[in-house]
């Protein structure tokens, strides 16, 4: 199984991109707050930040009070963009990651691309489809993405648990937008995942970055 930094060193070497954002849950148990800063520290990009997401929102909103940790590893500079967003951590509902998504798409260059994890769930994570379970929302972000005009996402299958790359500047030739009044029903995402998701393996997708 490949690893979420990897694609970070692809997009990188293959764009001459040199700035990565990790947008942390400072929420997980400790374990997986451990394998996010693996994932921070494995990620070769010549510029690296982290910065946990509820605290950085409370900074942007002078204190305003946001559920979640007030711990933050860095402060994010509001001017700033970076080339690579990666939001961290897992059990999503969908509000909760379209909230990441929109922060990181104001901080993203206009080529950059936006990652995030758990976008491929299996029949058995069917509990968890509405965010209550062990993988949350993040295929139906996929899919609703997959329905917006001039943008490109897609799911590298065997990268961590299924990883989301969303590159909100890149037009797709190939959107669904003949499933949009489906793409909640989690019984649908399992008959047509490979097109709902747009679904690829890394070999594929480093094949397909070289033309964008």
């Amino acid at each position: 199984m490949k690893s979420i930094a990897e694609v970070s060193y692809f997009l990188a070497f293959r764009n001459a991109f040199a700035s990565y954002l990790q947008l942390d849950n400072s929420k997980l148990p400790a374990l997986e707050q451990a394998e996010q800063t693996k994932i921070f520290n494995d990620t070769n990009c010549l510029n690296k930040t982290r910065a946990d997401f509820a605290a950085t929102i409370t900074t942007t909103l002078n204190s305003q009070s946001v559920a979640g940790s007030q711990e933050a590893v860095a402060t994010i500079e509001e001017a700033k963009a970076y080339d690579i967003i990666y939001i961290a951590g897992k059990n999503y509902t969908g509000t909760q990651l379209q909230q990441r998504i929109e922060y990181a798409e104001k901080h993203l260059t206009t080529r950059g691309a936006i990652l995030f994890d758990y976008a491929n769930p299996s029949s058995k994570d069917k509990d968890g489809a509405s965010g209550s379970g062990s993988v949350g929302d993040a295929w139906q972000i996929v899919a609703r993405l997959r329905c917006k005009p001039g943008a490109f996402i897609c799911v590298l299958s065997d990268v961590a648990h299924g990883c989301a790359v969303y590159r909100p500047n890149q037009p797709s030739l190939l959107l669904a937008t003949q499933h949009i009044k489906q793409y909640d029903e989690f019984d649908y995402l399992i008959a047509n995942r490979a097109l709902l998701l747009n679904l690829m393996t890394m070999e594929q997708f480093l094949l397909l970055i070289r033309f964008f």
